[in-house]
């Protein structure tokens, strides 16, 4: 904001929450220029911004965004190459213990003062199965590495040095499902992977896994979740992300899932680098 506030442009800011469709109807015609989260940037919202010259998102993800209409347009965009893969891999892993552990149950015991214990599982020696192993996939195995755990992957291509190193077992999707313990979704959105984990695939799972997102919420089914988890043919899931966000749904009433408000870039760290970089990637284009 300081670095905003020098370069003589006029600010238009959503008081730490992203814009609604609504707001950047009235918004965008007007701007020069945005600094985008995850709201939407389609063909109607971008037809009545005639005076965009650059849309610079914090962070590396474009399904939001036309990219075709943007180009017609010669409107700039921008991504952040700011490194997430710890950040992410690091809210994975706490994710998965957190489940392993039920640490929420036994916190909320303790505060309400019934000192009941919850038992836990070991995470040691449990089946992981990674699908996406790009360079957030790879991190979160760098660190479950240290839980003695063994590991599939899943990909579209594979970087064989890290396979072979590691000793990780390629397959396929439906593999996955059938023999892992726990399941990490590392994965870039398109359209094509709408729905991409559903029923087809929860009624494969043989050791009733956890599920763990971190990635976009629009590849499972939210409903189909919903139907595996009450016929425990997953015995957990951790979501950081959602087909529609800020979410509001029927998933935060169950005790058998761990929900965060998609944090798992947002570190003190990394997001001062993403924005620093936004804002220099904005000014720069301008």
């Amino acid at each position: 904001m300081e670095i905003l506030k020098k370069s003589g442009y006029q600010l238009i800011t959503a008081n730490k929450r992203k814009f609604t469709y609504e707001e950047l109807s009235e918004i965008l015609p007007s701007c020069v220029g945005v600094i985008a989260g995850t709201e939407l940037y389609d063909k109607n919202i971008l037809s009545q911004a005639t005076a965009l010259k650059v849309i610079s998102r914090i962070g590396i993800g474009l399904d939001n965004v036309d990219l075709e209409y943007a180009n017609d347009k010669e409107i700039a965009v921008e991504i952040t190459r700011t490194d997430l893969s710890e950040s992410v891999a690091e809210l994975t892993v706490s994710m998965i213990l957190s489940l392993y552990k039920n640490l929420d149950k036994n916190m909320t015991n303790v505060r309400n003062r019934t000192f009941k214990k919850v038992p836990g599982r070991m995470l040691s020696g449990k089946v992981v199965g990674i699908v996406g192993l790009g360079r957030i996939g790879k991190s979160t195995l760098h660190i479950l590495n240290g839980f003695n755990c063994s590991f599939l992957a899943h990909d579209i291509v594979y970087d064989d040095d890290f396979v072979n190193a590691h000793n990780i077992e390629t397959v396929s999707l439906e593999e996955i499902f059938i023999q892992s313990d726990i399941i990490c979704f590392h994965l870039s959105y398109i359209p094509e992977m709408h729905h991409l984990i559903g029923k087809d695939l929860f009624q494969k799972c043989n050791k009733s896994p956890i599920i763990v997102n971190t990635s976009r919420g629009q590849i499972i089914d939210e409903t189909a979740l919903i139907n595996a988890l009450d016929k425990q043919l997953i015995s957990g899931a951790a979501l950081d992300v959602f087909e529609k966000e800020p979410y509001n749904g029927p998933l935060c009433e169950r005790e058998d899932v761990f929900l965060t408000p998609h944090i798992a870039s947002f570190t003190k760290e990394i997001r001062e680098r993403m924005e620093i970089e936004a804002v220099n990637n904005l000014l720069n284009n301008l």
